[in-house]
């Protein structure tokens, strides 16, 4: 069975998470952490820095690893790095997402994730609940 190893930054600022719809063939219009695919010979915390630059124009930095989760689909076991992401600098600019928002914790249940997902947001619910992030 073919693996596919996939990361995703949560940026925290202000008490809120940027979530960003995603604009794509696959799964279109569903909201995520922005993120993707792990390249040839990269480590994963190298790779969502740069998808978050190359999805969202933004400027991050590693702060921890949150969790990893598996999703299986067809003939295809995906492995998601979650990774909580300093903001440093830049302007959101849309490369592969319909819209980025800024969204509280409460929000979070108004949109449309992947059900994989779940383990994700919840965490990041704790954390925002207890100011760890």
């Amino acid at each position: 069975m073919k693996e596919i190893d996939v990361v995703c930054g949560v940026i925290i600022k202000d008490k809120k998470v940027l979530i960003a719809q995603r604009k794509s063939v696959e799964r279109d219009g569903i909201w995520e952490f922005a993120g993707g695919k792990v390249e040839k010979n990269e480590c994963r915390e190298d790779a969502v820095v740069r998808e978050l630059y190359e999805e969202l124009g933004l400027q991050t930095q590693v702060v921890k690893h949150l969790c990893t989760i598996y999703d299986q689909r067809e003939q295809v076991r995906i492995r998601v790095d979650a990774y909580h992401m300093q903001y440093m600098s830049g302007n959101i600019h849309l490369v592969a997402h319909y819209q980025a928002k800024w969204v509280s914790m409460d929000e979070l249940d108004m949109y449309m994730f992947e059900r994989a997902d779940s383990p994700i947001i919840e965490l990041v619910k704790e954390q925002l609940r207890s100011d760890i992030l």
